[in-house]
């Protein structure tokens, strides 16, 4: 009977290890885009694939939305579907880190915050919106960010 029930215990985990995710430190799966609010600030961190994050403004709240990976949100923000995610308005500042992989990030002309755009290894396109942002490619050293 023991041995029934160390199977029924080690089948999920057998299963769960054979999609190959691995958890982050955060709690999200490695190849995540996490979005959440720090204050006033937005910040969308990801990692593991090629990104293709866009950063837009739809009335009182921003939508986040990238067509590359999931999309996971942290109160107050809310997923509306795998790939995007919607946070409350104010806003006052973004940043965004895509850290490996050929990334694309955009913020759209219609935010009212200037943001950090931080493409990480890869051959990154970085596209700022109206403000004077920060684009930065994979030297974050040389930056003092």
């Amino acid at each position: 009977m023991v041995v029934a029930i160390g199977a029924l215990i080690s089948a999920p985990l057998a299963g769960a290890s054979a999609v190959g995710a691995a958890l982050s430190t955060d709690g999200t799966l490695a190849g995540d885009t996490r979005v959440e609010k720090m204050g006033d600030g937005l910040v969308v961190t990801a990692d593991g694939v090629a990104n293709d994050i866009t950063i837009r403004r739809r009335g009182n709240i921003v939508v986040v939305t990238d067509s590359g990976a999931t999309v996971v949100a942290v109160e107050p923000c809310r997923p509306t579907s795998p790939h995007t995610s919607e946070c409350p308005l104010p806003t006052t500042s973004i940043r965004v880190s895509a850290k490996d992989a050929d990334d694309a990030i955009t913020i759209s002309p219609n935010m009212e915050a200037a943001g950090t755009l931080v493409g990480g290894a890869g051959d990154d396109q970085l596209n700022g919106g109206p403000h004077a942002d920060r684009l930065v490619g994979d030297d974050l050293a040389a930056t003092g960010l």
